[in-house]
């Protein structure tokens, strides 16, 4: 049995993706980005937790807060 689910892999690796500061170009070289991944900016921007309890697949084990 899987440890964790595909749902809950995949949205993470895509969460991962757009984290990287790594990529592709049209040549199939790699480059970095010419900016960088901020917690602090992801912190200030509106964040859907509900959203993203849903997508990660913790609606049923974390219990809405009030």
């Amino acid at each position: 049995p899987a440890i964790i689910s595909p749902k809950i892999f995949d949205t993470v690796q895509s969460i991962k993706v757009s984290r990287s500061n790594i990529i592709e170009n049209p040549d199939g070289t790699t480059s970095r980005k010419h900016t960088k991944y901020s917690g602090k900016r992801v912190v200030r921007e509106t964040v859907d937790i509900e959203q993203l309890k849903y997508d990660l697949g913790f609606e049923e084990i974390i219990p809405p807060q009030d």
